[in-house]
């Protein structure tokens, strides 16, 4: 994430000794319905919770957005793996763990 040092960046928004902060934000129409059914279901506590979430979600999207970056300049440098060793360690990894759930 642009401006965030990358330890803080990889570190969850919410732990159980959180420090909490009371923000005041606007949520679009369209997704009142949604905060409204995920509280009723039981699957949030409440719209604090979905709110946290959403945060950790975008922030985990940012460090993929990252990785794949830096993936892509590997490649570009030539520090790419060939497709057949990718495709061969990614069977036996389907074999072993197939033998596993057997």
């Amino acid at each position: 994430m642009e401006g965030v040092p990358k330890a803080l960046a990889a570190k969850p928004c919410w732990t159980p000794q959180r420090h909490e902060q009371r923000m005041s934000i606007e949520i679009p129409s369209d997704c009142t319905p949604i905060i409204e059914q995920l509280i009723a279901s039981g699957s949030y506590r409440d719209e604090s919770t979905i709110i946290a979430e959403g945060i950790r979600l975008v922030a985990a999207k940012e460090r993929l957005n990252a990785d794949i970056e830096a993936g892509i300049r590997q490649l570009d440098a030539g520090l790419g793996i060939p497709a057949s060793e990718v495709y061969a360690k990614a069977h036996e990894r389907i074999r072993a763990i197939e033998k596993d759930g057997q």
